[in-house]
């Protein structure tokens, strides 16, 4: 859960406030302050006693309210503050949000204290994650978990990286399989403990092979189902310790996995050719639309792709996306490196793609002399 503040001189609202906290879900409450602070300093003092990631603002005087959050954002620009408590004219509430202050204004549901809740979080990380590259099938069998897998690990190796790979399909992931490996502990408890990671205790949830950290599905243990904000401290928690993050998610987002694609550099509904996988890659950038992934970063990737296919810029046409990358198909090179429990190999026309591919991620302009473009 996210660490917050109250600041509230009403005693009785202050008392409301904690338990509308701890009914979300999302907070635990580290300190109640019945004053508001007065001074950057005062400021400071509140930061680095509590280190509060949300302050929750007593907005019934929305005059006095303006002012501490303006204060609290220019002295903790890092931390969501959200105003509750008060109804405020249309001019009030702009001047919250042209702040980065969430303002709920007036009687408000818990539905919309989580809404407001979420929104100052994102206002207070913007582009706080490092490269993170989630991969969804269009249609399943697509191959977007050989694709996440095998650019993850070609990064890894070929290109030297530090980087991390998310199972994020509870219900149907196979890295496990393809690694032969077992997940060291459940997934769904590393997302629940995620607010509380650190160094130890992420080394026992990762399973290493490849050079690559891999945090895999366990499909036994579902429940209880994650929420984006477990999400949200994880590839926090990641992307200070990572170079570049892949996700690898089932074919339908849903309210928790939509912090995913929100946060991702570069979204990636893998398809193939095929009619069926072209029409339901269609259905998925409109799903990702509705889920508030930004525009400009969805891209398809066409996986399997041969010559006397359908061209990628038709492709592209097609579905309204722009083309990424056409991955040849290479059945045999896929079927024998799963066999042998390994990764492609840089040695391999695909391998050497996967790395190309990689390097212009990464934003790397000249990548070995023995890779090429493709």
């Amino acid at each position: 859960m996210f660490r917050a503040v109250v600041l509230a001189p009403d005693a009785e609202f202050a008392l409301a406030v904690e338990r509308l906290a701890l009914e979300s879900g999302h907070l635990i409450v580290s300190k109640t302050i019945a004053t508001f602070p007065e001074s950057g300093y005062d400021v400071g003092r509140v930061i680095a006693g509590f280190d509060p990631e949300v302050i929750l603002l007593e907005n019934t005087q929305p005059d006095t309210a303006l002012n501490v959050a303006e204060k609290l954002r220019n002295y903790a620009p890092n931390v969501a503050v959200v105003v509750l408590g008060g109804r405020v004219a249309p001019n009030v509430e702009q001047k919250f949000d042209e702040i980065g202050v969430a303002c709920l204004n007036g009687a408000f549901s818990q539905r919309q204290f989580l809404a407001a809740l979420k929104s100052a979080i994102h206002r207070s990380r913007q582009n706080s994650l490092g490269p993170v590259f989630a991969f969804l099938p269009g249609k399943a069998g697509s191959g977007a978990t050989t694709v996440a897998y095998n650019m993850a690990t070609s990064m890894a190796i070929s290109l030297e990286k530090k980087v991390f790979l998310l199972e994020a399909d509870l219900h149907s992931g196979v890295i496990s399989t393809l690694l032969d490996r077992k997940p060291r502990l459940p997934l769904i408890d590393a997302l629940q403990n995620a607010g509380q990671l650190d160094y130890s205790t992420w080394l026992k949830y990762v399973v290493t092979a490849h050079s690559t950290d891999f945090l895999l599905a366990d499909r036994i243990k579902k429940t209880p189902l994650p929420s984006w904000m477990h999400y949200h401290q994880l590839l926090r928690f990641a992307s200070s310790r990572y170079d570049a993050i892949f996700v690898d998610l089932p074919e339908v987002v849903n309210e928790a996995t939509e912090e995913i694609v929100q946060s991702a550099q570069w979204t990636f509904v893998v398809c193939t050719p095929e009619l069926a996988s072209l029409t339901l890659a269609e259905q998925r950038l409109q799903e990702l639309r509705a889920h508030n992934a930004p525009l400009d970063r969805l891209r398809v990737i066409v996986n399997r792709w041969h010559r006397s296919d359908m061209r990628p810029e038709e492709i592209a046409k097609l579905l309204g996306c722009q083309v990424t990358v056409a991955i040849k198909n290479d059945f045999r090179t896929i079927s024998r490196a799963f066999a042998s429990g390994e990764p492609v190999s840089d040695s391999t026309d695909i391998g050497r793609s996967y790395v190309e591919f990689g390097a212009r991620l990464l934003g790397i302009k000249e990548s070995a002399k023995r890779f090429s473009f493709f």
